[in-house]
């Protein structure tokens, strides 16, 4: 089994149109995204978007299309990208209140919930943030 990531900007249009309520204009033009195929079939993609070299932080955008896109060598690939290639110290990802399945996940990926954003989703649906400091990230390469 051969998992093969592929930087492309289409990515970031396949990734967006999975995100009920976001839109490809609402990124803006500076973002990294990866996608991940299998079989030249896409099993998942991320952008990480709204890079803040001040404080190394980037937001995190995520859609996944097979249990493979949780595997260990991708999730190595996608913190490698973001901690060592992009130089940030922290990630923040934000789940729509309600989506236990993604929270879940996020939670064993290893990220840490930050707060409730009210009405941040859509305007009518709460949005929690979760983060993952560099130090904590358990998919780094020693």
């Amino acid at each position: 089994m051969t998992i093969e990531a592929v930087v492309d900007p289409r990515v970031a249009n396949w990734v967006i149109d999975g995100i009920a309520g976001a839109d490809l204009d609402d990124i803006g033009q500076n973002y990294v995204a990866i996608g991940f195929t299998r079989n030249k079939k896409p099993i998942g993609g991320v952008v990480f978007v709204e890079y803040n070299p001040k404080i190394k932080t980037c937001n995190l955008l995520v859609r996944s299309a097979s249990r493979m896109f949780m595997k260990p060598e991708v999730l190595r690939h996608v913190f490698g990208t973001a901690f060592n290639n992009i130089g940030v110290d922290c990630i923040r990802v934000g789940v729509r209140e309600g989506n236990k399945a993604s929270e879940k996940v996020i939670r064993h990926i290893g990220f840490r919930k930050e707060g409730v954003h009210r009405r941040a989703w859509d305007g009518k649906t709460n949005m929690i943030t979760f983060s993952l400091l560099k130090s904590e990230c358990k998919y780094l390469d020693e």
